[in-house]
């Protein structure tokens, strides 16, 4: 049975309530803010007027929920509402009803043993309940959530948080992740993108899970999407006590979740989808688990169900985003004006991504958790990745930890599907991957392709920063367009350098015009071996031959290479003329 209590609960209790340390009563702990249940508190099912506070215990018990707005909060010191569970179980899921919209609310759950009885609490009344509770039984840390309903706000989104043992737990690496989500400031709600656990089944993995996890769960709202490692489990069902597709609104924007498992009714979700999008809505969201389109080696390409199914419902309806996880990788693309977003970044596995991807692909990072961040006002919408940690190449060692707030970067969509540029007066440039690793042999040179992207027409100068080798061409001219353009360059390797690696970096240079240039640096690491010989052929027909294109070569990117340097110093006298003024 669960009570709910209000004008019951004097102020002078509450306050009381919230100061006392706990005398020992049910064994369950001796001091307030010592417990920390199995699982939790947790926040779910949060709508403009409603939430659930869940927790789970070791042991059956039951328990109160204190709750108040933080206005309320902050002026009392106390919290004017209570719900009672009175049911001893181990897993709660207690409704808080009549909220107030786009509202922040601050709560905390009193648990108690199944020796003390409901109905004695029930027979107290005045600052007799805050002496009861501090005798009887014990409580969380306090934490807080806001109701949806307001038209500017930011949520976030990642996925994947499966633990990969003997290698790493997720609190090896899922907790990096969720610990800087819990430092984000006045996040609305965490979309999480489904593969929580290894296996769904197995509750130890929840365990750590919610272990990992803590701070985050219990001061934001999470919203789930059921992943292929979730197995169409009774035990995610029972957790999040939410249907596999679902839908809930905030203000002027609409979230669609849908189920992309062997087991998902593809047809009727796309019935579901076209009935939910034939309303108006000024921002749509679609949340769904296997990425429509990836560069992910073990599935190149994406998923086609959802393509074949659902792509034309979401491109005809002017959808703002659609975000997936299960590739363990950020990607970005923009197909048929249509935002995709992979932010399969959360703790799992990381996956390795092809070098070359498919049409539409806008960015991507392989080897780095991390999540994005998406903030919604009244004009516009930007979706941030935000880099956590990178991980070696097989997965085992976490090499960096990023600064916290470290921003890969940030996109502007707008209202119908549109937008999709990075924030930047001067349009789109950019340059994948993000990082190379070349092989050359001494006296030899190896080809290579980046893909580049350049929203207008523009002339890139190419150079190394940091390495003892030449790239060409210096001189690329870019057609202005939204898809990745693919480029073939040249490394040569440098006989007067010892064999070894170097490290350093391939930089593009964007004439945007008007003085102002967009740069991109890919890190780079060459290996250079003594393997080869300095001249492709013994003779010396082979050897004036070489000679020759060598010299046709210079000469013809010597104009390039003269006009970037002439290119660079005058954006540099551009630069020391705005500081002298």
């Amino acid at each position: 049975m669960t009570l709910r209590l209000g004008a019951a609960l004097t102020w002078a209790a509450l306050i009381t309530m919230g100061l006392a340390g706990l005398a020992p009563g049910t064994g369950v702990a001796a001091r307030a803010g010592d417990v920390a249940p199995l699982w939790g508190p947790y926040i779910t099912r949060t709508t403009e007027t409603g939430a659930a506070i869940n927790w789970k215990t070791e042991g059956p018990t039951w328990g109160v929920v204190q709750y108040a707005t933080e206005e309320q909060y902050t002026l009392h010191g106390g919290f004017e509402n209570s719900v009672v569970d009175s049911e001893a179980r181990q897993l709660h899921q207690v409704s808080l009803e009549d909220l107030e919209p786009a509202e922040a609310y601050r709560y905390r759950v009193w648990i108690l043993g199944p020796d003390v009885r409901p109905d004695a609490f029930a027979a107290q009344a005045g600052s007799d309940v805050a002496l009861w509770l501090q005798r009887n039984g014990s409580t969380t840390r306090e934490g807080g959530f806001r109701t949806l309903g307001g038209d500017a706000f930011t949520f976030i989104v990642y996925g994947d948080t499966q633990e990969q043992t003997p290698w790493f737990t997720q609190m090896d690496r899922h907790k990096l992740v969720a610990d800087y989500i819990a430092q984000e400031e006045d996040v609305a709600f965490v979309v999480h993108l489904g593969d929580f656990t290894y296996d769904a089944d197995d509750v130890a993995g929840w365990d750590a899970f919610f272990e990992a996890a803590r701070e985050m769960l219990a001061n934001n709202t999470l919203y789930p999407v059921i992943g292929n490692h979730e197995n169409n489990s009774p035990v995610y069902d029972e957790i999040f006590g939410m249907p596999q597709v679902y839908r809930f609104r905030s203000g002027a924007a609409r979230f669609l979740v849908l189920d992309t498992n062997s087991w998902a009714d593809y047809e009727a979700q796309k019935r579901w989808l076209q009935d939910e999008l034939s309303a108006p809505s000024q921002w749509d969201f679609v949340f769904y688990h296997h990425p429509a389109y990836s560069s992910d080696t073990r599935n190149y390409g994406g998923w086609e169900l959802s393509r074949s199914y659902w792509e034309d419902v979401l491109v005809e309806a002017g959808v703002t985003a659609v975000f997936s996880g299960h590739v363990h990788a950020y990607e970005r693309y923009r197909v048929r004006g249509l935002n995709h977003f992979v932010v399969g970044t959360g703790g799992g596995a990381l996956a390795d991504l092809s070098a070359e991807a498919p049409a539409g692909s806008q960015n991507r990072l392989a080897k780095t958790l991390g999540y994005a961040r998406v903030t919604v006002d009244h004009e516009r919408v930007v979706v941030s990745f935000i880099k956590a940690a990178r991980v070696s190449d097989d997965n085992r060692q976490v090499l960096e930890v990023y600064p916290f707030g470290s921003v890969l970067e940030s996109v502007t969509l707008e209202p119908g599907g549109g937008g999709g540029l990075p924030l930047s007066p001067e349009g789109e440039f950019r340059v994948s991957p993000v990082s190379l690793r070349l092989d050359v042999d001494r006296g030899g040179s190896r080809r290579f392709n980046v893909r580049i992207t350049s929203s207008r027409d523009a002339q890139v100068y190419v150079d190394t920063e940091d390495l003892p080798f030449d790239v060409q061409p210096t001189t690329l001219q870019m057609r202005g367009s939204e898809q990745a353009q693919r480029v073939e360059l040249e490394l040569f390797s440098d006989g007067t350098v010892p064999d070894g690696e170097y490290q350093g970096k391939i930089t593009f240079l964007c004439d945007a015009g008007t003085h102002v240039a967009l740069g991109v640096k890919v890190g780079t690491t060459v290996t250079q071996t003594g393997q080869g010989a300095r001249w492709p052929g013994s003779g010396l027909t082979d050897n004036l031959v070489l000679i020759v294109a060598v010299v046709v070569v210079a000469a013809a990117n010597a104009g390039g290479y003269v006009a970037y340097r002439k290119y660079k110093a005058r954006i540099d006298g551009a630069k020391d003329a705005r500081e002298d003024e």
